[in-house]
């Protein structure tokens, strides 16, 4: 008895010892595959909130500058319709530690440095040499990186330019500009070997790049320069005696040249079966806030666009040739947390837009916490986090929302966003958590109501102007 009694007892402490072992394997497995991200935009920082300090800060170097910071009185976080002062940079990066210690990476798609910045410069400082002024950009713009990176020395922050980051202007990027040249100076260590030779040179002379996910040489993230697409995009000469047209083409030949180099690098990811991202700072479709004030109501509508028109249409074709690699478009801009859907009969794009951190617009500053498949490169789920400027009291940062909590979807793909368009579209709560998200939950922000929804429902599925605008019609 005690014999046949052993050796089934045997037997199950092998099994579990191997079940065990199966178990943690999975777990590891598990921790490797499903990880995260940062996810920030439209940071516009100011360094002029307090006109005391600016003599400071102009006279001494950016290692210097948070000592600077700390010592001014005004220690009052930003309030809505002014830009991202110290107190909220500061109180952002502190908050986006407490939430992940450890992201993959960090995907700041443009915006460092605020509005005007050239002319509140020479207001405040007097100074009209634009070597200094283009010295306090360049400061300005490495006191954010390092304020970040110092953080999460870790994670390689992937940047995209947005339409204040210039030396000469906004909307006002010179190809082949200084600008451009010092800006990968102070980037391409960062981005470190996940940058090769010739990608660095594209990102030195033109503003776009291509690079591999640290964790999967089958992902691909590729960094557009969407400010060449703007309708706002010019290369004249500036009026601060800029010279910051001496290296500029055309913008045709300029988006030409790019959407080139986008094929290319999307033939050699199909061909090697790679997974796409593609991160920008100026979304493609169509610019529902000017639409909707632009338009008058005695004549048909007109979809005003983000990007010309003939680039806008180059892109999704683009999308539509190569949707079965591309995953997401990511941009940010226009302050809001929004997505749009690039919908033809032959296939479906998503266009991720992030919530911005300066409440300039009126929105609540904002990030996201992307959970993401290191693997597969599907995005898994997120979690936007604010700061409520309604309530200074309270002001502090805390979970907005939790995508996977907030819809009823759990396919993260272009046809999930398929699904959830049609729930927000016929459910008064997931339409109330979509419109309150939208400005992230601020009274202050461009408000989304039953009354103007046919506006941004035809926003969210209509990319292309003439598809945009038959669907109002109805």
């Amino acid at each position: 008895m005690k014999r046949s009694y052993f050796i089934p007892m045997f037997i199950s402490v092998i099994i579990i010892s191997m079940l065990g072992c199966n178990s943690t394997n999975t777990k590891r497995e598990v921790k490797t595959l499903n990880s995260n991200f940062i996810n920030l935009t439209d940071i516009h920082f100011t360094p002029f909130y307090d006109t005391d300090i600016i003599g400071s800060l102009n006279a001494y170097p950016v290692e210097k500058w948070d000592s600077i910071f700390r010592s001014s009185k005004k220690t009052d976080i930003s309030r809505y319709n002014n830009e991202t002062n110290y107190t909220l940079l500061d109180k952002t990066v502190e908050a986006m530690k407490l939430q992940t210690e450890n992201p993959d990476f960090i995907i700041l798609t443009g915006d460092y440095i605020c509005h005007d910045f050239g002319e509140i410069y020479r207001e405040q400082t007097s100074i009209m040499s634009y070597e200094d002024l283009h010295s306090f950009i360049l400061k300005t713009i490495t006191y954010v990186t390092h304020k970040i990176h110092d953080e999460f020395p870790e994670s390689v922050i992937i940047p995209t330019f947005g339409n204040n980051d210039s030396y000469c202007g906004d909307y006002h990027l010179e190809n082949e500009g200084k600008f451009l040249a010092d800006f990968s100076k102070l980037y391409i260590p960062i981005l470190g070997t996940s940058l090769d030779k010739e990608e660095a040179e594209n990102l030195k002379k033109h503003g776009y790049f291509s690079i591999k996910n640290p964790d999967n040489n089958k992902h691909k993230i590729i960094g557009l320069n969407s400010i060449y697409m703007s309708v706002k995009y010019y290369n004249d000469s500036h009026p601060w005696n800029c010279n910051c047209s001496g290296h500029n083409i055309n913008q045709d030949s300029l988006v030409n040249m790019q959407f080139a180099w986008l094929t290319k690098h999307l033939e050699q990811s199909k061909r090697d079966g790679e997974k796409v991202w593609i991160i920008t700072h100026i979304p493609p479709g169509v610019n529902v806030y000017k639409t909707i004030h632009e338009n008058n109501p005695k004549k048909p509508v007109e979809a005003y666009l983000y990007w010309q028109k003939e680039y806008n249409n180059q892109y999704m074709d683009i999308l539509d040739n190569y949707s079965d690699i591309i995953f997401t478009t990511m941009a940010g801009h226009t302050h809001m947390d929004d997505f749009k859907l690039h919908n033809t009969a032959n296939s479906k794009s998503t266009i991720h837009i992030s919530p911005s951190i300066s409440p300039v617009f009126g929105n609540n500053p904002a990030f996201q916490v992307v959970e993401y498949n290191r693997s597969s490169a599907n995005f898994t789920d997120f979690t936007t986090y604010y700061i409520n400027l309604e309530d200074m009291d309270k002001a502090k940062w805390k979970k907005e929302y939790t995508f996977s909590e907030s819809y009823p979807i759990r396919d993260m793909s272009a046809y999930g966003y398929d699904s959830l368009f049609i729930y927000i579209s016929n459910n008064d709560k997931y339409f109330n958590n979509y419109s309150r998200f939208y400005g992230t939950s601020s009274t202050h922000a461009s408000q989304i109501s039953h009354s103007n929804w046919a506006w941004y429902n035809c926003g969210i599925t209509s990319t292309l102007p003439r598809q945009y605008e038959n669907c109002v019609k109805y």
